[in-house]
Order: C-alpha cells, then sequence, then structure tokens
C-alpha cells in the first residue's frame, strides 16, 4: 500500500494514456526496437533480446510504469497528482501526496532554501502566464503577473510527513485505466459494474487499489436526491466563496459565507457553465436583475471535484 504524507499548501499557485501500440523494428539479429508516445516526447525503448511473448509483457510493464509516473508529476495532465495537488493549493487544505511526489518536493524545498529562492517549485502560475504569453505573443497583463505572484513562494509550501491525518482522494470519473478484469483501456467508472470479476463494488474497489495501493475497506452508494437529503437533515452547509457566482436559475452565491440547502448546494458542486459577478450586483425596481455576469474560468470535472472535496 502507498503510504501518504501530509502536504499544507497556502494559496499559490486527464490522464495521458497511451495505448501501447508497439511498433517492434529489427535493428540487429537480437536488438528489438519498441516506441511509445509519453510525458510529451517518443520513448524508445531497445531491447536486446529477441521477440517474445514474455518480452512484450515486460516492455509493456514499463510503460506502464512511465505512464504511472506521468500521472503523478506532468502538469499538462489535468488529472495528474501534481495538478490537483495545485488546484487544492488555493484553499489552503492538506493534500495527501505519493511517496514519489513527497520525494521530490521535499528535494525541490531543500533546494529551494539553500539557494534562497532561487530554485521555486511553486512558481506554476508565473510559468503557466509566460506559457501563454509565448504562445500569444504578447506580455501578461500586470493585474495577473500580480495575482500569480501572490499565489508563488516557496516558504508557503509546508510538508508534515507525519501519517498522522486522513485523507480524501478524488479520481475523475473518466479517467482511462487497464480494466483488472476485462484487461482492456476503460473509463474507471465503467469497472463499477458485475461480471466474472466480482460485483460492482468489488469491481471498482479492486482498480483503485491498482491504481492507488489504496485498500478500499468499505463502500457507501447515493444518488443526488439523497446527497440533498443528508444535507437538509442537519439544517444545510456553509458554502464560502471569493466571488458572487451563479449558474443560470439553479444557484446563486453571494461573496462570501452563506449556510445554503441540499439542493443548491448540489448545483454548485455539478456546475458546468458557473458565472461570475462582474463589479456590483444591479437589480431593477420590477426584479430583472442586469448585472454583467462572465463565464468562470477552469470551470471542469476536475474543478467540480474540487468543489466536492471542499464540500465534503
Amino acid at each position: 500500500m502507498i503510504s501518504y504524507s501530509k502536504v499544507r499548501f497556502f494559496p499559490i499557485l486527464l490522464f495521458f494514456c497511451g495505448l501501447v501500440n508497439f511498433s517492434a523494428t529489427k535493428k540487429a539479429i537480437a536488438k528489438v526496437e519498441f516506441s511509445q508516445r509519453l510525458m510529451g516526447i517518443n520513448v524508445r525503448m531497445v531491447v536486446d533480446a529477441p521477440i517474445s511473448p514474455e518480452l512484450r509483457r515486460s516492455v509493456s510493464l514499463a510503460f506502464e510504469e512511465a505512464i504511472r509516473l506521468n500521472m503523478i508529476f506532468s502538469d499538462w495532465e489535468g488529472g495528474s497528482e501534481i495538478s490537483r495537488l495545485s488546484r487544492s493549493s488555493q484553499y489552503g487544505n492538506s493534500f495527501p501526496l505519493s511517496n514519489e511526489l513527497l520525494e521530490v518536493l521535499s528535494y525541490s524545498q531543500n533546494l529551494a532554501n539553500k539557494s534562497g529562492g532561487a530554485f521555486d517549485v511553486t512558481i506554476g502560475s508565473l510559468s503557466r502566464l509566460w506559457r501563454i504569453a509565448r504562445h500569444q505573443k504578447r506580455l501578461p497583463e500586470k493585474q495577473k503577473i500580480q495575482q500569480a505572484l501572490k499565489r508563488s513562494g516557496y516558504e508557503k509550501l509546508i510538508i508534515n510527513e507525519s501519517n498522522s491525518e486522513k485523507y480524501l482522494l478524488s479520481i475523475p470519473r473518466d479517467l482511462l485505466i487497464k480494466n483488472s478484469c476485462t484487461k482492456s483501456i476503460e473509463r474507471i467508472n465503467s469497472t463499477f459494474s458485475k461480471n466474472n470479476c466480482g460485483n460492482s463494488a468489488e469491481n471498482l474497489a479492486a482498480n483503485i487499489q491498482i491504481l492507488t495501493g489504496l485498500t478500499v475497506n468499505h463502500f457507501a452508494s447515493f444518488n443526488f436526491e439523497g446527497f440533498e437529503n443528508i444535507i437538509d437533515s442537519f439544517g444545510g452547509i456553509e458554502i464560502c466563496v471569493d466571488k458572487t457566482q451563479r449558474e443560470g436559475f439553479s444557484f446563486e452565491l453571494q461573496k462570501g459565507c452563506q449556510t445554503v440547502k441540499g439542493s443548491t448546494a448540489l448545483n454548485w458542486i455539478v456546475s458546468r457553465n458557473t458565472e461570475v459577478l462582474v463589479g456590483e450586483k444591479l437589480v431593477v425596481k420590477n426584479g430583472k436583475d442586469i448585472s454583467e455576469w462572465e463565464k468562470m474560468e477552469g470551470v471542469s470535472d476536475l474543478s467540480r471535484n474540487d468543489r466536492q472535496q471542499y464540500l465534503i
């Protein structure tokens, strides 16, 4: 089982699955080359052995390990561990780390301390601005640079290697995995089905364990109505947002904190078309809202996961 340590991130800052298509080319009598596109480049593997089922299995396992590491370290993949850590930093909450990412971040913080911040692993928001600037061929706006600077700084990254806290892990429903039962590449939500390997919960639990190293000991399932009823049973739940936001007539949350019913909480966490208020809210005498609203940036299934974790 993968052990997890805690990182507390104050405001700073799917899955690339290459299907293993073997292109084997005889370079010499005993050398075989395999290639696959991984981590943004073409990865070549030259093996000094004749082709055999055992060789293909070994190469497949090597590429699968590369995919696994890519899903930890790649900030180009929205579902990777480092991307989820970056998104969670805006809430200042703890985030469980795999051993691999813990090792890299600990080493990075050591370099940052020794260099006085010349090396800083938290500059993701800034580097992202310059990636966009290079593509658009114009400098970022000063306001956006200032916002990115506020979210950067290695001193804001606090790593706690104790394992005494409990954590919540969200897995995107469209995450592509190799189904341990069917042996095919499928979305993880498709493993929640009855087949020759076991019942729905057992199949899902088995694939989560293979993916994360975590054993699932208990399972609970509830629908949207059940979600609303749970929240309403204890009188609503508090939601705090930094901007007034809405989606059509399904919900509207004011800037700051408010206690909402289960239906509002549900509509907020599943919203795909969230809008934020621009300037002051303007309502005319007949009750019509004539305020200016704009689409919230970065709304996706992954950001909906972040809202769900925040709510829980």
